[in-house]
């Protein structure tokens, strides 16, 4: 699998444990994690994410090939994004996001919003979050999608950078098919 992914991909993903369970029970999704396929590092297929650790670039094969659970990526078409498009903001990332702290208490929002849509049927997800103390993985994706363009920004338009969910970005890449390539599943 390493050998197909590109940077400039996209993915959401489920790995077993509790704040993982909790996560997809609140935003009720089966993906508790987004990912960004980014610039390899030493010749190693190599992605850019926000997790426990903060906002790191990791190996992809040994943190979701060889790693317990799933994911399902997705190609952005360059129809939409150009490499150049692709590159700058996957520069952008690295330099402004590389080493930010995780923004644990951000996850917080997760339960506020499934409270008030669930409850109160009221639409939260262009609010901003009150607990902004770092950088989720979703809010990542959100950065570089958005540095791709209007028509990505025009997609992100409902949400907040700090309150999407990975869920939200699946439904995305769910509802654009014709921009997100969707590779077969892992």
């Amino acid at each position: 699998m390493a050998s197909v992914v590109a940077p400039g991909m996209v993915g959401c993903s489920f790995t077993p444990g509790l704040l993982q369970r909790l996560i997809c029970y609140f935003t009720n999704s089966q993906w508790s994690h987004s990912f960004l396929i980014t610039t390899p590092i030493a010749g190693v297929a190599s992605v850019q994410e926000a997790a426990g650790q903060g906002v790191q670039i990791v190996p992809f094969e040994n943190h979701y090939v060889i790693a317990p659970g799933f994911f399902q990526l997705y190609d952005i078409s360059r129809e939409y994004a150009t490499e150049e498009d692709i590159r700058k903001s996957l520069a952008q990332c690295h330099t402004i996001y590389s080493g930010d702290k995780y923004g644990t208490l951000q996850i917080l929002w997760f339960p506020y919003r499934a409270f008030m849509e669930r409850i109160f049927k009221k639409d939260v997800r262009h609010q901003k979050n009150w607990l902004s103390n770092g950088v989720i993985c979703s809010e990542l994706l959100y950065h570089f999608l958005s540095g791709l363009g209007p028509v990505f920004a025009e997609m992100l338009s409902p949400f907040n950078p700090d309150t999407i969910q990975s869920e939200d970005l699946y439904q995305i890449f769910q509802a654009h098919p014709e921009v997100f390539v969707a590779l077969p599943r892992a």
